[in-house]
């Protein structure tokens, strides 16, 4: 008998944490959202210059080829790399395209 009373307590206690997240998650989200709306200015939009720094394109594109090289696709990951401009890529950038493209080879 105790153990059954045990058990609603812990489920009860589980389903007002539960709902204790659910409320502070949803209303934090409103506020954000408020504060963004409010603001309604240009400052905020990303430029190009700060998309680049977000993910740079080579080192997605090297990521992306090094995948296709793991799952076996050596032709998707061939043409990848020959579609990189590589007077862009930064040292370490050569060096992991390097070592993709002797791998995929």
């Amino acid at each position: 008998m105790d153990t059954i009373i045990l058990k609603e307590i812990y489920l009860i206690i589980g389903v007002l944490i539960f709902i204790s997240l659910f409320l502070v998650l949803f209303f934090s989200k409103n506020e954000v959202t408020k504060e963004i709306i409010s603001k309604n200015s240009t400052e905020n939009i990303p430029t190009k210059d700060s998309i680049e720094d977000i993910g740079q394109k080579n080192s997605i594109s090297l990521n992306l080829a090094y995948t296709y090289f793991e799952m076996g696709q050596n032709d998707k990951a061939q043409d990848l790399l020959s579609k990189l401009n590589q007077s862009t890529f930064s040292e370490e950038e050569k060096n992991l395209f390097e070592n993709i493209k002797k791998k995929v080879d």
